[in-house]
């Protein structure tokens, strides 16, 4: 196929892809017009199965096999990449640090687990720090693409919420937003919809609309070693089908509770489809390692000097 210079095109073409699905990730019907996104060509459909992929911050385009004779994950910077299915490339091996947040509210004297809450003014100055020194938050979807191949932005980082309290959508959600920022929600499916605390219906969507990235946290964030293999399941797989469902989101990728995990867990999370899996080991994030990803954990005391260490900045 071969790409068209005409503005008068992008115009047509794009147009007709937003009314052809509106739902990020929706399949839509193939098509064989080509749709420049971004400042670089992106070929459309093919014959096959494609799916839209994108969001209402980037451009959306097709990606797919269908008869293409073009590998549709090829991509440059200014294109938006999902699920790119292709080999590890040697040449993308950087190590990524993912942020590990709980609660995002200031702890007091008589909080339980203190070391679980950074205060919304904190989380905030963290966040001024990170774009001061140039960091880009990515989803960890886009990592995992980067070590198959394709881009990533300068010093990326992915921000990661575990568990689904309700302060990740009402604090954390504007300060990201502000800088234009996705965040990753590992959500524990007995957090869903809690009264007072929990995160609703609404407010996911909302922060799927505003590019966040959803993750399986268990249905109810129970410890895996050592559960029987029909609870194992429930756990690991129903949670993910239950969260696609329910959000329309592919959740590629699952978080340990308490970052406990086995042999055997590491397999059901494997066979549940997943394509990688968050623990709660200190240090970098490795392309070699995607069913133990390590996350660098934020307290309340982080300060400039800490995260400057951490990131190796």
């Amino acid at each position: 196929m071969r790409g068209l210079a005409w503005s008068i095109v992008v115009v047509v073409s794009c147009a007709a892809l937003q009314g052809s699905a509106e739902e990020y990730g929706r399949a839509a019907a193939a098509d064989t017009s080509i749709c420049p996104v971004s400042g670089a060509e992106v070929i459309c459909g093919g014959g096959g199965h494609d799916s839209v992929l994108g969001d209402r911050r980037h451009g959306r385009h097709f990606a797919g096999a269908g008869n293409d004779t073009r590998d549709l994950c090829l991509a440059d910077a200014g294109d938006h990449r999902v699920r790119c299915v292709r080999p590890l490339d040697a040449r993308h091996r950087r190590g990524v640090p993912i942020l590990m947040y709980h609660v995002i509210q200031a702890p007091t004297a008589s909080t339980p687990l203190p070391g679980l809450y950074v205060a919304p003014s904190v989380f905030a100055a963290q966040m001024r720090w990170l774009a001061h020194h140039h960091f880009h938050a990515v989803t960890l979807q886009e990592v995992y693409d980067y070590w198959h191949g394709a881009p990533l932005p300068s010093r990326p980082v992915v921000i990661s919420f575990d568990d689904g309290f309700r302060n990740q959508y009402t604090k954390a959600l504007p300060i990201l937003a502000h800088h234009h920022w996705p965040g990753t929600l590992n959500l524990a499916l007995s957090h869903f919809a809690q009264p007072g605390w929990g995160l609703g219906p609404r407010m996911i969507k909302a922060m799927i609309r505003n590019g966040w990235e959803i993750d399986s946290h268990t249905m109810t964030h129970a410890s895996l070693p050592g559960l029987p293999p029909d609870q194992l399941r429930y756990q690991v797989a129903h949670s993910r089908v239950v969260l696609q469902k329910r959000f329309d989101v592919p959740v590629d990728f699952f978080c340990y509770p308490a970052g406990a995990y086995n042999s055997t867990v590491i397999a059901a999370v494997r066979r549940a489809g997943y394509q990688g899996a968050t623990s709660t080991q200190p240090g970098f994030a490795r392309w070699d390692d995607p069913w133990t990803l390590n996350r660098i954990r934020m307290t309340n005391s982080t300060g400039p000097r800490d995260l400057a260490a951490l990131l190796h900045a």
